[in-house]
């Protein structure tokens, strides 16, 4: 399945924070709204329209009993609605990267914020009745990464307060488990990586590294989600960090991961879980 990274590359400095960073301010703003989430969370009502401007996106915002997306592709909403990353999808037709569709949805029996992390059930609803979705899961055999302590120690930091994640191309910081850290590595070198490190709690991360050809070629949507703030338990909420100027001659994103944290990527073969297109179908105005 290929992906125009032309106009995609162009977005990248833009949509990736942008995306991310209005739903986690729109949704941190607003957890006194938070209710009870159905388990078979569906949408009521959706509105689906083409977009095709040349705008950055998408940007996700969710509200009280629904949410709205501007300039989202299909295959982003895939990713969203069954928790993979996009080198997991397998037989879909270009247009769903291609494509770019704004949504407004409202929530059945919902009245409050829905957590992101929640939306899910509610978005292979949409994909299933608007866009005629049929999948089936498969595991095959792939590359894979085991994430390690380096020979001399973890350079790991306890995380004093919670810091929100923040990420732009050649950057990550935040509050994180070594598990979440696993998963951002998992997008940015569309390959599976496993925390295999051993070691539990949160720590403060902050990871620079120099993009080099491979990572400009990457995966150029926006990152995954994070999950909702956990409760502080008295601890301190931190502030964002901002990323550092670009550095040419900086570390690769390998390097710079044993250097800094002191932990070390080892390449493996594993099994891979996929997410196989039977059926989809653009979906119908309204």
């Amino acid at each position: 399945m290929s992906i125009n990274r032309t106009r995609l590359a162009a977005c990248i400095g833009v949509a990736a924070p942008l995306a991310i960073g209005v739903l986690n301010g729109s949704f941190v703003e607003a957890q006194s709204q938070i209710v009870a989430v159905p388990e078979s969370l569906k949408i009521e009502v959706a509105s689906i329209k083409p977009n095709n401007s040349n705008d950055p996106g998408p940007v996700f915002r969710p509200y009280s009993g629904g949410f709205s997306v501007v300039g989202i592709a299909a295959s982003l909403l895939v990713e969203m609605a069954y928790g993979i990353q996009h080198f997991q999808i397998s037989g879909a037709p270009g247009w769903v990267d291609s494509q770019r569709f704004d949504i407004i949805a409202k929530l059945e029996g919902v009245t409050g914020m829905v957590p992101p992390a929640r939306m899910a059930p509610a978005l292979q609803s949409l994909l299933a009745d608007r866009f005629r979705l049929k999948v089936h899961r498969e595991v095959k055999e792939g590359s894979t990464f085991a994430l390690l302590v380096a020979s001399g120690g973890a350079k790991l930091q306890t995380a004093a307060g919670l810091r929100p994640t923040g990420a732009s191309a050649g950057y990550l910081s935040g509050s994180m488990d070594l598990a979440t850290l696993s998963n951002w590595l998992t997008w940015r070198l569309e390959r599976p990586v496993l925390n295999e490190t051993g070691l539990a709690g949160v720590y403060d991360i902050e990871l620079i590294w120099t993009l080099d050809a491979a990572d400009m070629t990457a995966r150029l949507l926006p990152p995954p989600m994070p999950p909702p703030p956990p409760p502080s338990g008295g601890m301190p909420r931190l502030p964002n960090r901002m990323p550092p100027p670009p550095n040419p001659s900086g570390p690769s994103i390998f390097t710079a991961l044993q250097e800094q944290l002191g932990l070390k990527l080892e390449s493996r073969k594993g099994p891979v879980d996929e997410l196989v297109f039977d059926h989809i179908e653009q979906p119908t105005q309204n």
